[in-house]
């Protein structure tokens, strides 16, 4: 049986690895079917198996996880795991030689695709295919070693693993397998899937009695430490980095599990250092998902295309460069398409960096082959694919070079002359090299050829040099200062700022001076190749400075970054490039001012500033000649700081990319310095909150925080909610006015919104409303605010159209004569505001008669409203159907808006399920703009087509309008009737901006958002306001009970929703107050034990509408797609094309009308907009129209900052 045994495991070898020798034996293959049948009965005996067979068999992935892979990559694995006999070969190997590989693959399987599991449950996109495939097979190449080589076969079984699934096309499963050497993990640039194998892998190992075991990583390390022989201190070390890596991804894991929202200002040392280890394994694991494929790699680079700006660019060729190492060859094809593209950028930075990475990438075009190969291995098929990929290159260049503008050819020209140059055993010499120096030209004529384009380089780099020698005067450094600002040669600007250097210590103090500021000055132009040698230039002369000078000009570099100056970005350029000498020399006020230029460039809403800014923070740390020392005394000042603030940045694609760069850097430092040192204790500072308002935050505030600050305290700043007389603004937006003004201030946080203060020390800033309504007023009529506001809180105020057009406090809600209705039995009557008296009168047999009322319908129409109560009575009294005659002197296209229709010489309309119309439009609308008449003319016209259309949609129904004032009086009686003590918490429009008498009044900011996949709507705090739950907790300071104040209850989502939160917070709901309540609204409050009061009931409705959710721009649901601004929210509209509804002819008419309605009030408010400003409004504009913007969410991403007219244009195109 051993004989026939070791037959088949050479046949099963040969057959996984060809160029092993094998004859076959025609005795024995008779034998094949029968010996593999008794082999399975073998392998599957419990008796015969190890423990870890028993214990660990292979779990390969059910169908369903199956399914939802990518691609069918793992469905070919297992076909030919099992043709190929993989499993088969394993057991026999171990069975005949005692080796047991087989047993580590199973343990190894079973912990990868444990650890695999659970984080695709947390949330992690985990490719469970290729976890599986790797984690079973990663070995597999040690049974395709020669027996010669059997003694490198833990170096040689990863050429042959990568030979085995190479030739049966599972790239992506055999490039984690191979890849899973512990020396691969020094490098950030694997996936997760690879951190999986390699943490499962290392924990795996034979006991010292030769059996398989599974230790805990730290036990795993002290065998390795005791096992390897000739282990130096530099060996030592490095296992160690290795061990903390995985270390560093298990806390990850067990982190991910039991993970809540982290208050970061409130971190200590050892807190900020797991939150940047933690960050940076979970940036580096959705970076490399972004790579994870040809097609997801495709997409990416798409994206950058479609945000062409060079420092996106820059982004992605830093990302490229990280993580390409270990992407497969048809992912680097890929990446090598789009950096020809760039070659010829027009940033000179973006076409050597894609130059550069070119060269990176075609050298570890194929990674396996820096393991170690066999000597009998033949000769790198993949060299060929590389070959034909420089040839490709090289015919490129040659086909572009005919298609090109001068400049580009000569770029390229330029480019190919140095690199012949390079390669040459000799230099050839200059052809102008010996006239050089001759004195055949005066000074001035010289002055001029370098000013010349048609002098050539060569003869400007000689003008340069004899003038050197000649003439060092003033104005010759002059003249090397307009050199780099003008010249189009990159040598020759490159040479004049060396020589300009080489020349500065020998100048005088006021000389020093014009000349950093000429280069100063020079950074406003415009030019991209001032960007790359005036930082350099202007960056060493900083260092040649006195520290007083220094401190001026980073003050005035402060302010142009701080005023978002043009120069800004190439500022940040040059003071980064001082930091590490400024840290070496303890200049510790120096550096205390660069960061906070970096702080305030961090919060900078340009995006040329921000970008810049964490773009260099990165390289900084990812800059191997900067000192350790260096970078850990630049993140024990900024390390909470900065993290809180990066994290705070617009959430976009280049955003993205920067911060996963970012946190890279600082982690991979990390790493880096606790593999050498411990980390200095630091006493930490006694913590301090300062309450206010900050609405907004002012810079008498700043300067009362730096006072305390310079006290040793590490300040927090805590946004009140509690002042509910006051119209605050939104807290997220107060938030980004307070961040921008503390940036550049040490020690300074926001106090994080979900910790509760307890005892802590606090200090309550009193208001100063003289202050605030000076800001006011500035900010309203344009005036200057530099003494008020810090520049960038100024900027953003001004342009989110904040403390404009609305008074600072609430306005206190009373009685409206103008909505009390009045009864005297069968008579209803109103006084107008105008002081006249209207009336109607009505019976029980359903008749309304008797009208006294004008026919001029305004935007609070009387007649309307009569009519609307008489209506409501009848429908109380049971009345199913409704009459007027024909002669009453009363509007009949106001009887034919409300479901009424002729039957000879009467209308008719039934109260059967009537439909809801409730008025709502003016509260959404900012003061300035509802007392525009001619706005309130046009929403008083729409209102009738609008009510006329949903009469056909439901014929025969009543349409019932409410003007919001209807309600209001009936609520402001009912309130004061109750406990003082009680809080009023309107939830939606209702009382909005305003408070009750006598009450607190405050209110929960929600909103509905859409939910496509159920076609619902789900209850959510409003944009730019806390978490329900923290909303609901400030509430409860102010009293014990809530009495809470909404529209309309029908569905019962929001009482659903609100009433356990608000009961499990223990601030109930004493009592729900709406408009109007239906039967089946008052069931879902009653059962959740929430007592109903309404100002009209109903039984059964056909259904609602709010007005302003028909209106684009003026309200309706959040959509799903909206993402999360602090200015607007992406909206769908409760009409066609947002949603669908039966019968489609009439639903489509209705969206027609409303579509309508909204084009005429947009147009009238754009009118109104052009006379006041003097240029047509924009969506950006839409803050000075209404309280809260909500922007349709149809063809967003191609709207931009569309005006409105443009908008309806488009708008129309699509229907």
């Amino acid at each position: 049986m051993s004989e026939i045994k070791h037959y088949f495991l050479r046949k099963l070898k040969a057959m996984n690895f060809p160029h092993l020798e094998f004859e076959p034996v025609a005795a024995y293959e008779q034998q094949a079917d029968e010996f593999f049948f008794e082999l399975s009965r073998e392998m599957h005996d419990p008796a015969r198996q190890s423990v870890f067979q028993r214990r660990y068999p292979f779990d390969f992935l059910s169908e369903a996880e199956m399914a939802e892979l990518e691609d069918d990559e793992y469905r070919r694995y297992r076909r030919l795991f099992k043709q190929n006999r993989v499993e088969e070969m394993m057991y026999l190997d171990d069975q005949l030689f005692g080796r047991n590989t087989l047993d580590h693959l199973l343990g190894v399987h079973h912990i990868a695709l444990q650890t695999a599991r659970r984080l695709r449950q947390l949330g992690i996109p985990v490719d469970l295919g290729r976890v599986s495939g790797s984690a079973s097979g990663h070995d597999i190449g040690k049974y395709g070693v020669i027996a010669a080589d059997i003694g490198r076969i833990a170096y040689y079984h990863y050429y042959y693993s990568d030979e085995w699934y190479r030739k049966r096309q599972l790239e992506n499963i055999g490039n984690v397998a191979v890849n899973h050497s512990t020396w691969d993990l020094e490098l950030n640039a694997l996936s997760v899937e690879s951190l999986i194998l390699i943490y499962s892998d290392f924990q795996v190992k034979n006991d010292p009695h030769g059996r398989m075991h599974i230790y805990s990583l730290a036990e795993s390390f002290e065998v390795i430490l005791n096992k390897l022989d000739n282990l130096d201190e530099a060996k030592i070390q490095r296992y160690r980095r290795v061990y903390e890596k995985l270390l560093d991804f298990e806390n990850y894991i067990d982190q991910l599990a039991s993970r809540q929202t982290p208050a970061f200002a409130l971190f200590d040392q050892a807190e900020l250092l797991a939150e940047y280890k933690f960050e940076g394994i979970d940036e580096s694991i959705y970076t490399m998902h972004e790579l994870r494929s040809p097609a997801s790699i495709r997409q990416l680079l798409e994206n950058s295309f479609d945000q062409p700006t060079a420092t996106l660019s820059q982004v992605i060729l830093r990302l490229l460069k990280d993580y390409h190492l270990y992407l497969t060859a048809s992912q680097k094809d890929i990446i090598l398409e789009y950096l020809y593209r760039l070659i010829l950028h027009a940033d000179e930075i973006i076409r050597h960096q894609s130059a550069e990475l070119i060269g990176r990438v075609l050298r570890h075009y194929d990674i396996v082959y820096r393991k170690e190969r066999p000597s009998s291995a033949p000769a790198n098929p993949i060299h060929r694919q590389k070959l034909r990929r420089i040839e490709q290159l090289d015919r490129f260049f040659q086909h572009r070079l005919a298609t090109l503008t001068e400049e580009k050819k000569q770029w390229l020209q330029a480019g190919y002359e140095r690199a012949q140059a390079e390669l040459r055993d000799q230099p050839v010499a200059e052809a102008t090299e010996p006239t050089c120096h001759s004195e055949d030209k005066s000074l001035s004529q010289r002055y001029l050829e370098n000013l010349k384009t048609a002098v050539s380089e060569s003869a400007k780099l000689c003008n340069i040099d004899y003038l050197s020698q000649h003439d060092r005067s003033f104005h010759f450094v002059m003249h090397l200062i307009n050199l780099v600002k003008v010249s189009s040669s990159r040598r020759i600007q490159r040479y004049a700022g060396e020589t300009l250097l080489a020349l500065f210590d020998s100048l005088s103090a006021p000389e020093k001076n014009d000349v950093t500021i000429e280069l100063l000055r020079s950074m406003d132009l415009e030019g991209n190749h001032l960007r790359i040698e005036l930082p350099l230039i202007v960056g060493t002369i900083l260092e040649k400075l006195p520290p007083l000078e220094v401190m001026e000009i980073l003050e005035d570099v402060h302010q142009s970054i701080e005023q978002a100056k043009p120069s800004a970005p190439s500022l940040l350029e040059t003071i980064i490039q001082t930091l590490p000498n400024y840290l070496s020399a303890k200049q510790s006020a120096i550096v205390t001012k660069i960061i906070a230029i970096f702080s305030s460039a961090l919060v900078n809403r340009e995006h040329s500033i921000d970008q810049v800014a964490i773009l260099r923070l990165a390289d900084f740390y990812q800059d191997d000649t900067i000192p350790l020392e260096n970078k850990r005394d630049l993140y024990l000042e900024t390390g909470k700081k900065w993290l809180i603030l990066s994290r705070e940045m617009e959430n976009d694609f280049q955003t993205r990319l920067n911060y996963s760069n970012y946190i890279s850097g600082v982690y991979n430092f990390i790493s880096q310095y606790e593999n050498v040192s411990d980390w200095p204790v630091r006493p930490q500072p006694e913590p301090l909150i300062v309450s206010a308002n900050f609405d907004p935050m002012n810079l008498s505030h700043k300067q009362r925080i730096e006072q305390l600050v310079k006290q040793g305290r590490e300040v927090f700043i805590h946004l009140r909610e509690t002042n509910w007389q006051f119209l605050l603004a939104p807290r997220q937006l107060r938030r980004v006015i307070v961040e921008m003004t503390i940036a550049d201030l040490p020690h300074t946080y926001i106090w994080p919104g979900s910790e509760d203060i307890g005892e802590r020390e606090m200090i309550v800033l009193e208001e100063d409303e003289a202050l605030d309504e000076q800001i006011t007023q500035a900010i309203q009529y344009d005036w200057q605010t530099s003494e008020l506001l810090s520049p960038q809180a100024e900027r953003f105020i001004r342009r989110s159209f904040l403390y404009r057009n609305q008074s600072r406090q609430k306005t206190r809600a009373g009685i409206r004569e103008g909505f009390l209705i009045h009864q005297s039995e069968d008579r209803l009557w109103l006084r107008t505001e105008a002081d006249r008296e209207q009336s109607l009168r009505y019976d029980r047999d359903g008749r309304i008669f008797d009208f006294s009322v004008d026919h001029q319908a305004g935007l609070h129409d009387s007649s309307l409203m009569l009519l609307n109560q008489a209506l409501y009575r009848l429908y109380r009294s049971g009345v199913p159907t409704v009459r007027v005659s024909a002669t009453e002197p009363v509007s009949h296209r106001l009887l034919e808006a409300m479901g009424f229709r002729r039957r000879e010489d009467q209308y008719e309309v039934s109260l059967v399920e009537p439909v809801i119309f409730i008025m709502d439009l003016p509260s959404r609308i900012v003061d300035l703009y509802r007392r525009e008449k001619r706005l309130r003319t046009i929403i008083a016209s729409s209102r009738r087509r609008i009510m006329l259309a949903l009469g056909e949609m439901y014929p025969g129904r009543a349409v019932m309008a409410f003007d919001r004032g209807m309600f209001y009086n009936d609520m402001i009686t009912k309130l004061s009737q109750t406990s003082d003590d009680r809080v009023v918490v309107p939830i939606g429009s209702m009382f909005l901006h305003h408070y009750l008498p006598d009450r607190p009044t405050k209110e929960l900011h929600i909103d509905k958002l859409y939910d496509p996949d159920h076609d619902d709507i789900i209850v959510v705090s409003q944009r730019n306001h806390q978490s329900i739950a923290r909303q609901v907790e400030t509430l409860r300071q102010l009293g014990d009970q809530a009495i809470v104040i909404d529209d309309v209850l029908h569905s019962g989502r929001r009482v659903n929703s609100l009433a356990p939160i608000l009961e499990q917070l223990n601030f109930p709901i004493e009592q729900l107050m709406v408009g109007i309540a239906t039967e089946d609204g008052i069931k879902h409050a009653t059962a959740n034990q929430v007592r109903v009061s309404h100002s009209y009931g109903f039984g059964a409705i056909s259904q609602w509408y709010l007005e302003s959710e028909l209106y684009l721009f003026l309200g309706g649901l959040v959509s799903p797609s909206s993402r999360g601004d602090l200015l607007y929210s992406l909206s769908l509209n409760r009409i066609a094309p947002f949603i669908e509804r039966e019968p489609k002819a009439a639903f489509e008419k209705l969206s027609g009308v409303c579509i309508g309605a909204a084009r005429d009030f947009m147009m009238m408010a754009d009118r109104i907009f052009r006379e006041k400003q003097g240029r047509p409004m924009r969506l950006s504009d839409l803050n000075h129209l209404v309280f809260d913007v909500y922007i349709p969410d149809v063809f967003f991403d191609e709207v931009g900052d569309m005006t409105i007219s443009r908008f309806f244009d488009r708008f129309y195109e699509t229907l």
